[in-house]
């Protein structure tokens, strides 16, 4: 069994995430998981500072997968994911089918993030063929689910072809949505956020793609 350390979700300054990382390649965790997964208007960390935290990490030790936003809804958006998957180094979660077809394009091997919605093995296979190394499994299913699963994966003689992955600790981002519950609630126009989660009071909901009823989308402040 191996532990990973997943990617943080919340809205953090750059300085802070870096002291994070910092931190996290003295962590006993195997994997560590970082990107910005949630909204494409967090700007504070881009692409090329994710990749250079990622170096810093990999140089410790750690193996370390890219991960990509879990909803893409712009042809901007989709530009910045090609600029992960071609990163050249690093392992890349797909949380969007459309990260799934760059790294297939690509003959890339890749890491079906939990927010696929893979509920099946039929699915599963299809992941595989496209180049699927590991699955994440959705985090709403439960463990008779999984065991269900996994006994289909066998059937169709695909089990030890990918490796499964399951949170275990941590705040469950059950939901995302293109509509900003927080912007919304400041009576802000969703493409004039200016993001409005930066300024939310801890306990607040924030983040443009998640829905309100989701634990993981209150602000922490470290």
């Amino acid at each position: 069994m191996k532990y990973s350390l997943g990617p943080v979700l919340y809205y953090w300054p750059k300085e802070t995430l870096e002291d994070f990382y910092q931190q996290a390649a003295n962590c006993s965790a195997d994997t560590i998981y970082l990107g910005e997964a949630v909204c494409s208007k967090r700007r504070a960390t881009k692409v090329g500072d994710w990749i250079e935290m990622a170096k810093t990490l990999a140089a410790s030790g750690k193996q370390v997968v890219l991960s990509t936003l879990a909803l893409v809804q712009a042809s901007s958006e989709l530009g910045e994911l090609k600029r992960y998957v071609d990163n050249g180094e690093f392992l890349i979660e797909a949380s969007d089918l459309g990260v799934v077809n760059l790294c297939a394009e690509r003959k890339l091997p890749f890491v079906a993030g939990h927010a696929l919605n893979c509920y099946n093995a039929v699915t599963l296979r299809l992941l595989r063929k496209q180049g699927m190394v590991r699955w994440c499994m959705p985090v709403e299913l439960s463990r008779d689910w999984l065991a269900n699963l996994l006994t289909q994966c066998e059937e169709l003689g695909i089990r030890n072809q990918f490796e499964v992955e399951v949170l275990s600790y941590g705040h469950l981002p059950l939901a995302y949505s293109a509509r900003c519950f927080t912007a919304r609630s400041e009576d802000r126009p969703k493409d004039e956020c200016e993001p409005a989660a930066s300024s939310t009071q801890p306990g607040a909901a924030c983040c443009r793609r998640r829905t309100s009823r989701c634990s993981c989308s209150m602000v922490f402040r470290p």
